[in-house]
């Protein structure tokens, strides 16, 4: 009989084991996450709450390592536990600052499945780097910290595939972003906030409710009765059918609409944009290659660089929500603005600065970011201009007036449909 029980303590203890530091490493990696969002939401200095979730989220990595080791057969595991906790809390996702994602990315199994290998790769190189240093000081079973290593070093590479894309554009208000909208144009401060209010906006209408049954489409090939996108009241104003009423939505200090404000500081982006990059294009063609030296024109590709990836949300962006303006703008209020036709203006004189500057490689010395910046950005605005010629084509694109390069290049787009 005590043969019997501690057979059966010697199976049940292991499996203890594991389930608690299962329970533990994505404590951990909770307590981590917490510490870095707290970082970077602090402008400056490091709170005593920070500092306590990150030794929680040590403690929890270097408990789970241990448990995870001994339910593998491992007597002597402090050492080799505190030397995996501390690599994986240096590797914790975020640690260099959070960045804003323009677009959400692709779906998260398809993201795992195509980094599965990269996250083996790492695990493994990590776990091994691991039992190098410790080889010297202590004497440890291979297998039980390969297999031990591998766990918690996957574990912070799956977290920093979760981490991305988890912010979404619901979690923001809408007067909060009619008043990031009017804020003057910056990219670095506080002017971020219209960055990340034009990100937002750009991101509800161009990723939203996929994967219904198609009834009745919209302008964008979904159905009708689908809930609407995120923004959608605040953008068009709402109307009940039930008792005739309607609900203009947010307005700005001075009167204006939310989409008013909104078209105005999209607006603003394209034309600054293309004014960036119509200077390198003057200078070039009045002057020609020598018109720049090398440090007049890495000031210059900075700032197209700078503005770029702004550009291209804003023109996803305006384009979205106007052709979605056909189906579900019944108070009119795109329409009012004349937002058709400033969109297309604005995007042909993009089109035609970014192929002008495109053109000129071989006469200036460009750096291959202001050469994949153009590309991307020419790409986008052509998209975004399809859209809206496909959407608009027999509902009012002929009432728009434009001047003769732009007809022109209209034209030439229309007969490539």
């Amino acid at each position: 009989m005590p043969s019997c029980h501690a057979c059966r303590h010697s199976k049940i203890l292991p499996l203890g084991a594991a389930l608690a530091a299962s329970v533990l490493l994505p404590l951990g990696r909770l307590f981590g996450l917490s510490a870095v969002v707290m970082r970077s939401t602090r402008r400056r200095g490091i709170s005593l709450r920070q500092v306590i979730l990150e030794i929680l989220s040590f403690l929890c990595t270097l408990v789970s390592c241990c448990l995870f080791a001994a339910s593998l057969g491992e007597s002597e595991s402090w050492i080799m536990s505190l030397a995996l906790a501390t690599v994986s809390q240096m590797r914790q996702p975020g640690r260099q600052g959070l960045s804003w994602v323009y677009f959400p990315p692709t779906a998260t199994h398809r993201r795992v499945k195509a980094q599965l290998p990269w996250i083996v790769a790492s695990s493994l190189m990590l776990t091994l780097f691991c039992m190098v240093l410790m080889m010297a000081t202590s004497s440890f079973s291979f297998g039980s910290w390969l297999c031990t290593g591998l766990v918690v070093f996957a574990s912070v590479e799956l977290q920093e595939i979760f981490l991305e894309g988890i912010v979404g554009p619901s979690s923001a208000e809408g007067s909060e972003l009619l008043e990031a909208l009017v804020q003057p144009l910056s990219c670095e401060g506080p002017g971020l906030s219209r960055w990340l209010a034009l990100a937002a906006l750009a991101h509800a209408v161009v990723y939203r409710h996929q994967g219904q049954m198609l009834s009745k489409t919209t302008a964008f090939g979904y159905p009708m009765d689908i809930q609407p996108p995120a923004f959608a009241a605040q953008v068009f104003g709402t109307r009940s059918k039930a008792v005739s009423m309607s609900t203009s939505g947010l307005q700005a200090p001075d009167g204006r609409s939310f989409f008013a404000v909104y078209l105005q500081s999209g607006l603003e982006v394209l034309r600054e944009f293309t004014i960036r990059v119509q200077c390198i294009v003057a200078a070039s063609r009045h002057k020609g290659a020598k018109a720049l030296d090398l440090s007049q024109l890495q000031v210059l590709e900075a700032d197209v660089l700078q503005l770029a990836p702004l550009m291209r949300i804003a023109a996803a962006g305006l384009c979205g929500w106007i052709c979605l303006s056909r189906d579900m703008d019944d108070l009119g209020k795109v329409q009012r603005e004349d937002a058709l036709s400033k969109v297309i203006y604005e995007l042909c004189g993009a089109l035609q600065a970014l192929k002008r500057l495109i053109s000129l490689r071989g006469l200036l010395d460009f750096a291959p970011p202001t050469v994949r910046g153009a590309q991307s950005s020419f790409e986008e605005a052509q998209h975004s201009l399809y859209q809206l010629l496909m959407t608009f084509e027999h509902c009012g694109l002929q009432q728009v007036i434009l001047p003769p390069l732009y007809k022109r290049m209209l034209e030439d787009m229309m007969r490539d449909f």
